[in-house]
């Protein structure tokens, strides 16, 4: 039988006949999509329009060239819109879905899970416990206060203090250092010396506190020193471990005394 087009009061039929026969779109003579006999659609660009909603099944395949260094991308075009959406619906109005991402070869093996994204956040190589779902990335920069605790604080100038971290799900790496520490107070600190304002408050659970490394120049002592969170807080105490961990005082600090801290703690 030849290729035929058939429409009767239900369907409209497209039929290549013959066994390797593809079905052919072409547009001023030249290809623009195929579907093979075994139901591959090759197109150079699919554009859909309309409501999507979860009754609709099925797999798109994006497939690149068969010579060297070509490969085969899924691009999605912004058309009057602030950006561009792929959604995975849940199978009833109780749940909400997974995208998966698998890689295999060409005839679809292994069929390996690489990541999944779920509404716990992302997680790798077939792991699907909300525990251990990445959540969070950021990275920033924070303004350390030098502070007194019977008074005085510092203002946080950022041309001689500044911080910086990187949040990766629960953990918060952060890095400090403050020229002339003294001489950057307004109005004078008296008593031990602290420092806020950590990016994020440390976690609320107990003995989660952190030790960070600590160092200062042109202190009273120049060993021994180190740094601790406190819990649930946006705070960083410093104490001198050689000297029966007494805190850090106005005292010890000089005129000219600088301070660098670095390290990690955990958040809620």
């Amino acid at each position: 039988m030849a290729a035929q087009i058939k429409s009767d009061n239900t369907n409209l039929t497209l039929n290549a006949d013959g066994s390797g026969n593809d079905i052919k779109f072409q547009s001023n003579a030249v290809e623009k999509a195929s579907i093979s006999d075994a139901g591959l659609l090759t197109t150079a660009a699919i554009n859909v329009t309309g409501t999507v909603d979860n009754t609709i099944s099925g797999t798109l395949v994006v497939k690149g060239g068969l010579s060297a260094n070509q490969t085969s991308a899924l691009t999605l075009f912004q058309q009057n819109s602030t950006h561009s959406t792929i959604k995975a619906f849940g199978a009833d109005g109780s749940t909400t879905g997974i995208l998966n991402t698998y890689v295999c070869t060409s005839d679809g093996s292994p069929d390996t899970l690489v990541t999944s994204v779920t509404a716990d956040g992302l997680t790798f190589n077939g792991d699907t416990a909300a525990a251990n779902a990445l959540d969070d990335y950021e990275e920033g920069t924070w303004t350390p206060r030098w502070y007194g605790t019977t008074s005085g604080a510092s203002e946080g100038n950022p041309s001689n203090s500044l911080g910086k971290y990187t949040k990766i799900g629960n953990v918060v790496f952060i890095s400090l250092f403050t020229q002339n520490i003294v001489d950057n107070e307004s109005p004078a600190i008296v008593g031990n010396v602290r420092i806020d304002g950590l990016p994020f408050n440390t976690a609320s659970t107990d003995k989660e506190d952190t030790i960070l490394s600590v160092y200062l120049l042109y202190v009273s002592s120049t060993s021994g020193w180190i740094a601790q969170t406190q819990q649930n807080s946006d705070d960083i105490h410093i104490f001198n471990a050689e000297s029966d961990f007494t805190e850090l005082a106005i005292g010890d600090l000089g005129n000219f005394s600088d301070g660098t801290i670095t390290g990690y703690y955990f958040t809620d």
